[in-house]
């Protein structure tokens, strides 16, 4: 199915919707990977769980979207605990739970004027390749 028809099922499975902002950035990213068979997974005796592509390079959770390769926006977290998806980006509703509830981020995330995105901060930026401040 197209990542549209995927996000459309994993979000009445899920009973919740993503925001238009995090439906921008997941069809930038599947875009970017070049990906565009996808469906939902969920492991036995659990709910869906995340949308795959049939490729398993990319995984769109209901916060983050981790792949096997490097995708505009993406943040390397090589010694992350998923070591063949350490690849990237949170989305609305992210909570490092490494550190507790005390922050929402690992570091600090500014909107991209460009692409209306949040993006890391101090660094270059995949979207547009400037530097956003904080």
């Amino acid at each position: 199915m197209t990542i549209d028809e995927a996000l459309r099922e994993f979000e009445e499975l899920r009973k919740k919707k993503y925001s238009p902002k995090d439906i921008g950035t997941i069809c930038k990213v599947v875009k970017d990977l070049g990906v565009d068979q996808f469906f939902i997974y969920a492991p036995p005796s659990k709910d869906a769980e995340q949308v795959r592509d049939v490729t398993d390079c990319v995984h769109i959770h209901p916060t983050m979207i981790v792949a096997r390769r490097s995708f505009v926006g993406s943040i390397d977290h090589e010694d992350g605990p998923y070591p063949k998806f350490h690849f990237r980006i949170e989305l609305e509703g992210w909570v490092d739970h490494n550190r507790g509830n005390q922050t929402k981020f690992d570091i600090q995330h500014v909107l991209c004027p460009t692409s209306f995105v949040q993006v890391p901060a101090g660094i270059t930026c995949g979207f547009c390749e400037e530097i956003h401040s904080e």
